[in-house]
């Protein structure tokens, strides 16, 4: 009994499909996107990080809204460094700029 021919995807590992499914439907931004804010979340002190009220990414901005003026401003000294430290935890330019609200 013959198998019938199946498109097989060469790949060696599970991070190899998820990554050329990413790819291949355009996910590969979003994904990023959502590990930004994950990784943004875990450079905040834990008294900053419970201020937070929101937090999204849209286009390369991460918008951050906290409950506390004396939040906003110290976060607002340290957005570029915060900037940097996302983009180079993930290994290229996901977030372009930090607006806090």
């Amino acid at each position: 009994m013959d198998t019938p021919k199946k498109d097989h995807l060469q790949v060696s590992d599970l991070h190899d499909i998820i990554e050329t499914i990413s790819s291949r439907y355009g996910w590969d931004s979003h994904l990023a996107e959502e590990h930004a804010k994950e990784v943004f979340k875990s450079l905040l002190d834990a008294k900053t990080a419970d201020r937070l009220v929101s937090l999204s990414v849209h286009d390369g901005v991460l918008f951050a809204r906290l409950d506390s003026a004396a939040a906003r401003q110290e976060l607002s000294y340290r957005k570029e460094m915060l900037r940097q430290s996302i983009n180079e935890k993930l290994h290229g330019e996901v977030i372009k700029t930090i607006v806090i609200q």
